[in-house]
């Protein structure tokens, strides 16, 4: 068990070191859809009511929550960054539940450093936010199907898939 969670905890920092660096260092302006997330956010966050909903109204309200602390572009890439580097983590623990810890620690380590989940840390779109919310849904409902008490568990990934719907 100790070898498990040291492994794991190397697999967690290796792909939220990959995954903060490229927000850090890859420049990327918002353009397009992710423009609006941006646009919508910084209006929210400034406590101004934009003229117009956007299409996915949970990830602009998300962002803009982290704006009020920093209003930057970058601040939405570190959220990124910091909810995908969650992700590893929920995704081991979705592995272990459906099978067992070394399967937990392979699924982790393929998602941390797949190249196309570090590279959308450095965009603000609601990709990111929604993986995390829907793996951790997911894992919700697989633990609610594996215990006695399940209606916790399972009101809980609903709740979860929910807001994901709503960010993604």
């Amino acid at each position: 068990a100790s070898r498990i969670r040291h492994i794991l905890w190397a697999i967690v920092l290796l792909g939220g070191l990959a995954r903060f660096l490229w927000a850090i260092y890859v420049p990327t302006r918002p353009v397009s859809d992710f423009r609006n997330y941006h646009e919508f956010a910084m209006k929210l966050a400034q406590d101004k009511i934009p003229d117009e909903l956007s299409k996915n109204p949970g990830y602009p309200l998300l962002l803009s929550i982290a704006y009020r602390i920093e209003p930057a572009v970058t601040t939405g890439k570190l959220l990124n960054a910091a909810l995908s580097t969650l992700t590893i983590y929920l995704i081991f623990l979705l592995g272990s539940s459906l099978s067992d810890p070394v399967t937990g620690l392979l699924a982790a380590f393929l998602f941390a450093i797949l190249p196309s989940e570090i590279n959308m840390v450095s965009v603000l779109g609601t990709e990111v936010a929604a993986t995390t919310l829907i793996t951790a849904a997911t894992l919700a409902l697989v633990l609610g199907c594996q215990r006695e008490r399940w209606v916790g568990w399972v009101f809980c990934g609903g709740l979860l898939l929910g807001i994901g719907f709503s960010v993604r």
